[in-house]
């Protein structure tokens, strides 16, 4: 009798012991869940205002099929921005990164070819040649403007967009 009542025990201990490494098990991975999301939301806490299209310096200039758009950064530490443009029927997207590059239809307002981020507390313009982008369509021009900064790897929501880009020639005689 006094053995039937050892086995009860040791089942029960058992079972207790599963119970657990499967809580065990459970909390790692919702663990490090938690912590990837938390450091993405860290990297991104309270930029929103801080990134941003100047809607003064962005326009459509016909004559030349570009985009001229100016993007400022206020009191961030931004490692990269995805911009993203688009018309009626297309989008290109592109990164423009701390570090100078050379995007093959991007250059800087002096016409430099290689770009490179505005630092804090900055802001530049550049040229987007829409054609050599390939929107060739002349009654179809780039109508969309995005951005979404990079903090530490971690693409943040789109702080900026631009829906309405008006023609340079008019910004001029305003």
């Amino acid at each position: 009798m006094n053995k039937q009542g050892l086995s009860l025990v040791v089942t029960t201990l058992i079972l207790v012991m599963l119970v657990f490494v499967a809580i065990g098990i459970v909390w790692a991975v919702v663990s490090n869940l938690i912590n990837d999301n938390l450091d993405q939301s860290e990297a991104c806490f309270n930029i929103f205002d801080k990134v941003s299209i100047n809607s003064l310096y962005t326009c459509n200039n016909y004559s030349v099929n570009k985009l001229q758009f100016a993007i400022e950064i206020g009191d961030a530490e931004i490692d990269e921005i995805l911009v993203s443009v688009a018309n009626s029927g297309q989008s290109k997207n592109f990164k423009i990164k701390s570090q100078e590059s050379i995007i093959q239809y991007l250059t800087d307002y002096t016409g430099g070819n290689s770009v490179k981020l505005p630092g804090k507390n900055e802001g530049k313009t550049y040229f987007f040649n829409s054609q050599s982008a390939g929107f060739t369509d002349p009654n179809d021009p780039i109508k969309n403007i995005k951005i979404a900064p990079i903090i530490e790897g971690y693409q943040c929501d789109v702080s900026d967009t631009l829906d309405t880009i008006d023609n340079c020639m008019s910004l001029l005689s305003n």
